[in-house]
């Protein structure tokens, strides 16, 4: 088994990253000495990496095949049964040349040819013993770097020790190859069985013109960050898929930020001086000074499909670097710069800085990162919160996914526990006189 990695609408922070490098290089006479490379790979480990689209990928879909998600064929009619007729046409929508694999998967998995997957239309695809007892999502989950993506299409009903285990095998497979993690739900029209709620398994049926009554299911996607930007919009051109309900588990967060620094009023051995760039500040300490309160104003545009980030918890991070020879972020962490206080409010955050050299005089460099918190840094997507219930019943959340919103917060813990994200970095340089 095979399955590849992350930010939605991407393409659109890659514009900026070239007019990034040219009003820093038309800043290269500043005393700064702003290194165009690195100040550039510092802007990327907020917004991502400049990626190259493929014209070709390849795609492993897994069908659960367990009992349960008969019940959303409905005579071949219902929108799940639509979005696997227009899955392949969606693929092709994304890419020049799609070479695409599908499995059947339960408590296993193996690979089919396209004639059975087109059988996944009807109830008898789901009655094959082995496959249609228990869904065992790990069994769909082994990423890959790569032209390759896996979409993994389920139910999501999982018990919590069910959803820890899922998340684990994600993390160890995924995560940790900075592999990212969709998840796109669509409702559709059931008639069936719900299994695996904490009740015994009772009937659904929701077939009717009420949209509010049908069930969920979902698509699992895994792939590179360049990837799901095609796929998505893809999907989006059938009438029952809406990017707001697409949740994106990444390690880039934001699509573009700005930062604006000052001094604050405390700060009398402090100088700013004119900045190097968008991201680079020049500051001075007057002689026998130390430092004082700096100002920095940052204001974020988040991908829209990412769990919206807790901004006012977020926390900052200081790297002391060798003037214009040291890539960000390797030294070791500096308490010349320490977060006194944040203030946030919707997506803008107010720092102030405590700046305190006791070094010597000299010049000295900072990497300074906003990061998400490490933990509980996010929310929860607005789909998540109405399509999650804790113990759905015939009579109570009938048509909600077992612990949803456990999982995707697990899964976006997990990810911020491999690759804390970066929210804002920039450039501070001090001369110390």
């Amino acid at each position: 088994m095979s399955l590849p990695s992350a930010p939605f609408r991407l393409p659109q922070f890659l514009p900026y990253a070239a007019l990034l490098v040219t009003a820093i290089g038309c800043a290269s006479s500043s005393k700064s000495d702003v290194d165009v490379e690195q100040t550039a790979a510092l802007v990327a480990r907020a917004v991502g990496p400049e990626l190259k689209a493929t014209d070709s990928v390849r795609v492993d879909v897994y069908l659960d095949a367990t009992v349960s998600m008969s019940g959303f064929t409905v005579d071949g009619t219902s929108n799940y049964s639509k979005f696997l007729n227009d899955l392949e046409s969606s693929l092709s929508n994304g890419w020049k040349r799609v070479d695409v694999h599908y499995w059947k998967f339960g408590g296993t998995a193996r690979e089919i040819a396209r004639p059975e997957f087109l059988q996944a239309r009807t109830p008898t695809f789901y009655s094959e013993r082995g496959f249609n007892e228990v869904t065992s999502i790990d069994q769909a989950v082994g990423c890959q770097r790569g032209p390759r993506m896996g979409v993994v299409i389920t139910d999501l009903f999982q018990q919590a020790g069910d959803v820890n285990a899922i998340v684990a095998r994600i993390k160890a497979k995924c995560l940790a190859e900075n592999v990212a993690v969709g998840i796109l739900a669509v409702k559709s029209q059931f008639d069936g069985r719900v299994f695996d709620a904490r009740v015994p398994p009772f009937a659904y049926r929701a077939v009717g013109p009420d949209t509010a009554a049908y069930r969920a299911f979902y698509a699992l996607v895994f792939g590179q960050p360049n990837q799901f930007d095609a796929l998505v919009q893809a999907m989006e051109r059938l009438p029952f898929v809406s990017a707001r309900n697409f949740a994106l588990v990444s390690p880039y967060v934001v699509r573009h930020y700005d930062v604006v620094m000052s001094k604050g009023r405390d700060a009398k051995d402090v100088n700013l001086n004119k900045a190097a760039g968008p991201y680079a500040f020049n500051f001075a300490v007057r002689k026998g000074g130390t430092g004082g309160t700096l100002i920095a104003d940052v204001t974020l545009t988040p991908n829209a499909s990412s769990p919206p980030a807790t901004l006012a918890r977020a926390e900052l991070m200081a790297f002391r670097r060798a003037t214009g020879r040291q890539a960000a972020g390797d030294g070791p962490p500096s308490r010349d710069l320490e977060l006194k206080q944040l203030t946030a409010q919707g997506n803008k955050a107010h720092l102030e800085i405590a700046l305190d050299i006791t070094d010597p005089p000299g010049r000295y460099e900072y990497i300074v990162e906003l990061r998400a918190a490490s933990v509980n840094g996010f929310g929860v997507p607005a789909f998540v919160h109405a399509l999650s219930s804790e113990d759905p019943t015939p009579t109570r959340d009938p048509n909600k996914t077992l612990n949803l919103e456990s999982f995707i917060m697990n899964l976006r813990q997990a990810a911020t526990s491999q690759h804390q994200p970066v929210l804002a970095s920039w450039l501070i340089s001090v001369n110390k006189h």
